[in-house]
C-alpha cells in the first residue's frame, strides 16, 4: 500500500509503543485529555483552553479520516505513558510535515522530550521518507525551542499571529530540519 498506510497503525520503535489515537482505549484518552489540560502543558499550546470530552473524543474520531495527521500516545517497555507526539499537514508529495510533542506532567523536565523527539524523527524520516520537518513554537517556550535545537532544527521566520482564545498576538517562532 501506499506511505500513508505505514502511520495507521501502532509502531515499535527503540522499545517504545507508539499508540495511534485511533487506537486509544477508555482510559487512555482519558488520561491524554489529563495532561492536555494540565496548566503547564495548555498555556504552551497555541489554543490554551481547556477541552471537554465530547470535544477530545470527536478529534481522535476525526483522525480516523484526516490522512495528513496523526498522532501517538508513547509508552516505554516497563508501561509508563511518557507523552503524546505528533505530525501534522503531512504532504507525501513535498515530503515534509509539521511536528509537536508534550511530555506527560509528571516527567516534565527529566529528559523524555528527548525520546519523544527522536521517535517523531524516526517516524517521519526512516518511515515515511520526508526530508523537511518544521515545529511552530510559543517563543516564550524556551525549553522546546533549546529541545529542537539540540536535535538540528534551526530557526527559519519568527511572526506574531493571532490567539482567538486568548483574543491577543503572540510570538511565535517557526524551527526547521532538513534531512542531510
Amino acid at each position: 500500500m501506499c506511505k500513508e498506510h505505514k502511520v495507521i497503525n501502532d509502531i515499535i520503535i527503540d522499545n517504545l509503543h507508539l499508540i495511534n489515537f485511533i487506537n486509544l482505549s477508555e482510559g487512555e484518552k482519558r488520561m491524554v485529555l489529563l495532561w492536555r489540560n494540565n496548566i503547564i502543558i495548555r498555556k504552551r499550546m497555541f489554543n490554551p483552553r481547556k477541552i471537554v470530552l465530547k470535544e477530545h473524543n470527536s478529534f481522535i474520531e476525526k483522525l480516523k479520516k484526516n490522512t495528513s495527521n496523526k498522532y501517538w500516545l508513547i509508552r516505554n517497555n516497563k508501561n509508563y505513558y511518557i507523552g503524546v507526539i505528533y505530525l501534522t499537514k503531512i504532504d507525501l508529495a513535498y515530503l515534509k510535515a509539521n511536528i509537536g510533542l508534550y511530555v506527560n506532567p509528571e516527567y516534565i523536565g527529566k529528559g523524555y522530550g528527548k525520546i519523544l523527539i527522536d521517535c517523531l524523527k524516526k517516524i517521519a524520516i526512516d518511515k515515511l521518507s520526508l526530508s523537511t520537518l518544521q515545529a511552530e513554537v510559543l517563543s516564550d517556550n524556551i525549553p522546546a525551542i533549546n529541545l529542537y535545537k539540540a536535535f538540528g532544527f534551526k530557526q527559519i521566520l519568527h511572526r506574531k499571529i493571532s490567539l482567538k482564545e486568548k483574543n491577543e498576538l503572540a510570538d511565535v517562532m517557526i524551527m526547521e530540519y532538513i534531512k542531510e
